[in-house]
């Protein structure tokens, strides 16, 4: 990440489940990026190979609510 940032990236685009990885370590690494590095940060789910192209929305809702949750607290501490 840090290589990454040196460059000053406008944003960062992660693929949910890259791979093998998890959900959880997708949303971990969007985390760091948003809040530690303070990169603009955004999360997909490749479908190409899936059956069911629903697969990952709730990880998605779960993800934007977070960040939501992020920059209201971000505002309360200011």
């Amino acid at each position: 990440m840090n290589r990454m940032v040196a460059h000053n990236p406008a944003f960062c685009d992660i693929t949910r489940g890259a791979s093998g990885s998890t959900a959880d370590l997708t949303l971990d690494i969007a985390n760091k990026m948003l809040n530690i590095i303070c990169v603009e940060t955004m999360m997909h789910q490749s479908a190409m190979f899936e059956k069911n192209p629903n697969l990952g929305l709730r990880e998605e809702e779960e993800g934007r609510r977070e960040r939501e949750r992020i920059k209201s607290k971000k505002k309360k501490d200011e």
